[in-house]
């Protein structure tokens, strides 16, 4: 692994007057002369990473378009963002029984009747708050897409959800 985090921990066999006593150690890797090793401590690792080339060029991608996301606010990368978390969510979203799933759907039914067609918020909060949560798209695409900034939007409720 390239990254790794450990702890040495006393084995719960030693007491405070044995830890100064020569151990053999528990650890094969651990290097001659290690006062760890030798006092008898095992080591666990808790993180370990390993990072092949792809990794590293799709951290490198996903960073690059974050930066141009930050300084840009480009509607592509804003899509991009929205994109990525809505297949993460759809990913992590699970029901068990066909019940849940009606009860969320019901609640989301009158969830939506207040807050999207009663009041006025959730149009506020989506043209006016800066971040991806929505997916948008010029409506002429075709003529001035990087200056315009009249945009149809689409929520990432209304991709996960269905």
């Amino acid at each position: 692994p390239i990254f790794k985090i450990d702890e040495q921990v006393l084995l719960p066999s030693q007491s405070q007057a044995s830890a100064t006593d020569a151990l053999p150690s528990t650890d094969e890797s651990a290097p001659a002369g290690d006062s760890a090793a030798s006092a008898g401590v095992k080591r666990e690792e808790y993180l370990a990473f390993d990072f092949q080339k792809k990794d590293l060029i799709a951290y490198g991608l996903g960073a690059a378009v974050g930066l141009w996301y930050l300084f840009q606010k480009h509607w592509v990368a804003n899509n991009l963002f929205g994109l990525a978390f809505s297949f993460n969510a759809i990913e992590l979203l699970h029901l068990n029984t066909v019940g849940i799933g009606c009860i969320l759907l019901s609640g989301l039914f009158f969830y939506d009747i207040f807050w999207v067609f009663a009041t006025e918020v959730m149009i506020l909060v989506a043209k006016n708050f800066e971040a991806p949560i929505k997916v948008v798209f010029p409506r002429n695409i075709f003529v001035g897409a990087q200056s315009t900034k009249d945009f149809s939007m689409l929520g990432l409720g209304d991709i996960v959800i269905p």
